[in-house]
């Protein structure tokens, strides 16, 4: 598998000291070491009293933030989260079992319903219409025969072509030469090209090369002039008459058409027929049992409808629409069959359909009685189904009851989750600030100095410039006239944007932070020249305002990682025994596998 090709080929996690605590352990390179496909089978990595976690599903919580596009510091705290998240889906799945999404979330339940008659529906139309309908040998030659006429291939020729006119050496590249032609000269010129033509093909030039050379038809041209199969009917005159009395392998003699001058190669002639039982035969069984199952669809439904009583809530139907609530009755399907009938059709399900029968019946206005009798009836088809694929027992197969208790677990785990998630937290301003007090280093900026400069053989030069810039000259015009290289680089080359330390040699760095902003430094040599820098601007650090959207980040997922612990511990006998000693031997699915001095250690 790709995870295992992966392991081989370098290890994603640094083993850590056994026995340390979760939340200082530094990661250590010296105990990282190449390991055997063997040893990275799945292993258990968290024990706990609601779960024992092993190296798969951690490989999945780990690849879970790659997909989000989450960046994380690849060290033992982020590790200790996603061990402590995967408890928290785990505890939510067992409360999942005790809740009621029905009651708590209606729509979202509604949303498992369709997708579960969905399936049931697919199940049901396979076994009951697909399966019981075939199509026999007998039957699919009987309509070969009655549609043999639409398997007639009519008569086909297959040729090449060279075509030139006068009007396309007019308006071609080498049009310049033909300045001053009138259009008989330059048709006269067309046809002593392909006269030319036709005799460099009868002396053995390759007819596809010259096509491809020469040929104006772009289409064909770039296939060596090949028309592929064609009708005569489809081919302009004399262009048909040519192709049909030229032999098979021969090459015509020159012709005109409309579009100028031809020679012809005829590479085939296929004589009308009829495509043969075998190659029709699949075609014709599909659209047989097309229709077949279509058939016995119509009869399945039909006999549904037949049987099925729909009784309308009358005076529900008497009040206005728009003053109906969706969970309002509308009317009840099967209501005296108590074990697999008795549903009812809901207002939400009746006005769903409501615009469409009004737009198909072109009706204005409120519907009448009998118009809402017909819609309701016409909304009573799906649960027609429901009620015919519960009596068949559809809806308990085992298939279709593992994937309900999964769907209905994923539903509610998601909606607790979401619950549990939302307390609505926002740092305060203190909180904030103090946490950027604390943290003043993460907020140094890299490249503290904004320069441009100008770079001279001679340090005379150098000073002298420097006086001019000093007395008001621009630093620009000073650019332009002193930098060497390509004029149209000058600037662009002179502006150095914002730079740190590494940025340049260490003399010109130090240069320009030892000048203050809008001054110019006096000439600094390095192995380029001598240096004037005129520094722009000086940012030593991101101002508190500046980094405060971060910080709320870093601060709400502070919070939401403290919540998500504390409710975890809470629901746990005992804190969770974490193999840290096993660390070096997880694994990162769909990650690409970072090196070692990419790991960041805890401080």
């Amino acid at each position: 598998m790709t995870k295992y090709i992966n392991l081989i080929l370098t290890i994603l996690l640094m083993a850590v000291l056994a026995g340390c605590s979760a939340s200082g352990t530094k990661i250590s390179i010296d105990d990282a070491i190449d390991k055997s496909v063997d040893e990275f089978e799945p292993f258990i990595f968290v024990e706990s009293s609601v779960l024992n976690i092993d190296s798969d599903l951690m490989a999945t919580g780990f690849g879970n933030d790659q997909r989000s596009g989450m960046q994380v510091d690849m060290d033992s705290a982020y590790v200790l989260q996603v061990v402590y998240d995967i408890l928290l889906d785990s505890i939510m799945g067992i409360d999942a079992d005790e809740f009621n999404l029905a009651a708590e979330q209606p729509n979202l339940y509604r949303q498992y319903q369709q997708l579960r008659y969905d399936r049931v529906m697919r199940l049901m139309y396979q076994k009951i219409i697909v399966d019981s309908t075939s199509v026999s040998d007998s039957a699919v030659r009987a309509a070969y025969e009655e549609q043999k006429e639409s398997f007639r291939v009519p008569e086909m020729y297959r040729a090449r072509h060279i075509v030139i006119a006068g009007e396309g050496l007019g308006s071609s590249e080498d049009s310049t030469q033909y300045a001053g032609m009138s259009a008989e000269q330059l048709d006269s010129l067309a046809r002593s090209q392909v006269s030319d033509l036709r005799d460099r093909i009868l002396s053995g030039d390759s007819f596809d090369t010259l096509a491809m050379l020469y040929s104006q038809d772009v289409n064909s041209a770039r296939k060596g002039g090949d028309l592929g199969y064609f009708e005569l009917s489809r081919m302009v005159h004399p262009f048909d008459s040519v192709v049909e009395n030229t032999p098979i392998g021969e090459v015509s003699g020159v012709l005109k058409t409309e579009y100028g001058w031809h020679v012809v190669k005829v590479e085939d002639h296929a004589l009308e027929h009829y495509l043969p039982i075998d190659s029709a035969y699949a075609q014709l069984e599909q659209k047989l049992m097309e229709g077949a199952v279509g058939a016995r669809s119509k009869v399945f439904v039909d006999s549904l409808i037949n049987s099925t009583q729909v009784i309308m809530d009358t005076a529900s139907a008497l009040i206005a629409d728009s003053l109906h609530k969706d969970w309002d009755a509308m009317g009840y399907v099967n209501p005296d069959d108590q074990e697999y009938g008795n549903d009812t059709v809901y207002f939400k399900d009746y006005a769903e359909q409501v615009y469409s029968y009004k737009k198909f019946k072109k009706i204005e206005g409120e519907l009448s009685l009998n118009d809402k009798e017909q819609l309701v009836k016409g909304v009573s088809t799906r649960i027609m189904l429901i009620q015919a694929a519960r009596k068949l027992g559809y809806y308990n197969i085992p298939e279709v009851e593992a994937w309900a208790e999964i769907t209905i677990n994923k539903y509610s785990v998601s909606t607790l989750r979401k619950r549990f998630m939302e307390d609505n937290f926002v740092p305060s301003e203190e909180a904030m600030r103090a946490y950027y007090d604390a943290h003043l280093d993460d907020y140094q900026v890299e490249r503290p100095v904004t320069v441009q400069h100008i770079v001279f053989a001679d340090s005379n030069l150098a000073e002298h410039v420097r006086d001019l810039l000093t007395s008001g000259v621009d630093f620009m015009e000073m650019v332009d006239q002193y930098y060497p290289g390509d004029p149209d680089i000058k600037r662009a080359a002179a502006d150095l944007g914002e730079i740190g330390p590494n940025d340049m040699p260490q003399k010109f760095y130090s240069a320009a932070m030892g000048t203050p902003v809008d001054g110019i430094s006096r000439p600094i040599k390095t192995k380029y020249g001598y240096h004037l820098i005129k520094v722009l601007a000086k940012t030593y650090s991101i101002d508190f305002d500046r980094a405060k959207i971060k910080i709320k980040s870093i601060l709400s997922k502070e919070h939401r990682d403290t919540r998500v612990n504390s409710f975890v511990d809470s629901r746990l006998d005992a804190p969770p025994i974490i193999h840290w000693e096993l660390a070096g031997k997880l694994y990162f699915e769909d990650r690409k596998i970072p090196s070692f001095s990419q790991f960041r250690s805890d401080k």
